[in-house]
């Protein structure tokens, strides 16, 4: 077979940071010889792209000035993958929420590509908590043949620029510290919910169905927004007395789960200390980078019942630690004394396994690793190809 082509279509630059693993892999699969790569999007969006600093000039100029170049609802890369005479399209969605498809692209492409990929469709709806199910669009359900598991990595150097993105991938490979002298690391930006939609609020992007702040006024009481679970996970932590957890919020009003802002330096090294980090799922159930973060370095992730999944599965006990229901379930709800004992378990785990980072790096590279991600969604193209 001739050497597969990847051939980007549209990036859109407001969201480039969540491309850079997927373009990142693909420029090594193309050193590799694996596959080439090549770009025919809008001449509008590489100029924008060119450099982390336009997009940021472009927020200063304000929110309508980035949404008329940078629409919301883009939330997709999209492009193809050809050999000879034959090609198989594809999208690939960033979208927060494991309940909301860009329908248009679920129609028209061969393959969809979901980062924050739902474990099943179940017919109910997706699960926001144990009392509530938000609907899927019954399209989804007609195109599930087409929907494959996606993942995020990390920003790296925002931007397609292969030397530069390699070089703060190669940073955060190099910042894993085998002594792990930080057994249990938690570092979250605040605790604040999501205040109800009102009539005076901006309208949501029209992809964006059941956002947050519509989430929280239709919902209303029969939802807790994560956010405020991190107040009491930090609390939990810290009551451990231990110097080798470290944890903390950044913008709080509680003084006593406060931490100061860390700089991008610094969270890298603390992470590549870590045995563990943790995670209390983020908008709407989504998994955040700091999963990737942690694998790169050789850490496992505590963290609440994921609600997603990845193209592979986790190595439970490994890779990940599920600590019980958090995300949108009521406060009291919520097995507390059984979250405690989880971290009390995992906090001896750490203590046991100097080595495990070995074990973690091995699977990121096995599973996770930019080229592995590209190889995985040129492989399923080719696939689809030959079915």
């Amino acid at each position: 077979m001739s050497m597969p082509a990847v051939v980007i279509t549209s990036m859109p630059p407001r969201t480039q940071a969540y491309f850079d693993w997927l373009i990142t892999g693909l420029g090594l699969l193309q050193e590799a010889g694996r596959a080439t790569l090549r770009f025919e999007d809008r001449w509008w969006n590489k100029a924008l792209r060119a450099h982390p600093k336009v997009m940021s000039a472009a927020w200063r100029m304000g929110d309508d000035f980035v949404e008329f170049v940078s629409p919301m609802d883009a939330v997709c890369l999209t492009g193809r993958v050809e050999v000879a005479d034959k090609a198989v399209s594809f999208a690939m969605d960033v979208a927060d929420a494991p309940f909301n498809f860009a329908l248009g692209h679920l129609e028209a492409a061969d393959l969809y590509f979901k980062c924050q990929c739902p474990k099943s469709f179940d017919p109910e709806g997706y699960p926001l908590n144990r009392h509530v199910r938000i609907p899927y669009h019954p399209e989804v359900f007609r195109l599930e043949h087409k929907i494959r598991a996606g993942m995020l990595g990390r920003p790296l150097a925002v931007g397609t620029d292969l030397k530069k993105n390699l070089r703060v991938l190669r940073q955060w490979e190099a910042a894993a510290n085998p002594k792990k002298d930080i057994r249990i690391f938690a570092s979250f930006a605040h605790d604040r919910g999501v205040k109800p939609r009102t009539s005076k609020d901006r309208l949501p992007s029209a992809f964006n169905y059941e956002s947050e702040n519509s989430l929280i006024k239709r919902w209303g009481n029969q939802i807790h927004h994560p956010n405020l679970k991190r107040e009491r996970v930090v609390e939990m932590l810290r009551g451990m007395g231990k110097s080798d957890v470290n944890a903390r919020i950044w913008k709080t009003e509680n003084p006593a789960v406060a931490g100061p802002m860390l700089k991008d330096d610094e969270y890298r090294e603390i992470v590549g200390r870590s045995a563990v980090v943790v995670n209390v799922s983020g908008l709407r159930r989504s998994l955040p980078f700091r999963f990737m973060d942690a694998f790169i370095c050789g850490a496992a992730v505590a963290t609440d019942t994921i609600g997603t999944r990845w193209p592979q599965p986790w190595e439970q006990g490994v890779e990940v630690f599920e600590i019980g229901d958090l995300g949108y379930e009521l406060d009291e709800e919520v097995d507390w004394k059984a979250v405690k004992k989880h971290f009390q378990e995992i906090y001896e785990w750490a203590g046991k396994n100097g080595s495990q980072y070995k074990v973690v790096q091995d699977l990121y590279r096995k599973k996770w690793a930019p080229q592995v991600y590209a190889g995985y969604l040129v492989d399923e193209c080719l696939r689809a190809m030959d079915g």
